[in-house]
């Protein structure tokens, strides 16, 4: 996973091919949660930030697990995602992540953040100001 920038995915070194933008941007936000649970209800509150969670909104957030989870499965990597019911979350042990690398100090990855994190992502910039703190405490 690519976060630095532009979020991006790749599998087995190509780019990684999402059914739709929001199923992308929901497998981000799950990056972004490092590994916790989110509910429908969290999803709602971050993606769709102004819509109310109506019936409508819990189909389109439904349509968007789902479209994640085919692209997985299409990969061959169905078990990067954790689902039960009304929670969602990816394991973390089995992705490669500048992010979780950055966090764990690796000097790599803390020499390629330039200040950028999910850049394509408004709901990101608090995780993005947090790593540039981060770095100017060290």
């Amino acid at each position: 996973m690519q976060t630095f920038g532009n979020f991006e995915v790749f599998a087995n070194g190509e780019p990684f091919k999402f059914i739709s933008s929001r199923s992308k941007e929901l497998f981000a936000y799950l990056i972004d949660r490092r590994g916790t649970s989110a509910s429908p209800v969290e999803v709602a509150a971050v993606l769709w930030e102004d819509k109310p969670y109506d019936r409508s909104l819990r189909s389109q957030i439904q349509a968007a697990i789902s479209e994640m989870m085919k692209s997985f499965k299409e990969h061959g990597l169905d078990d990067v995602i954790n689902k039960s019911w009304n929670q969602i979350s990816v394991d973390k042990d089995k992705i490669n992540c500048d992010y979780y690398d950055m966090l764990d100090m690796v000097p790599a990855a803390v020499n390629a953040y330039c200040g950028e994190y999910m850049a394509n992502y408004s709901w990101a910039e608090m995780t993005a100001a947090a790593l540039s703190s981060k770095l100017k405490l060290q």
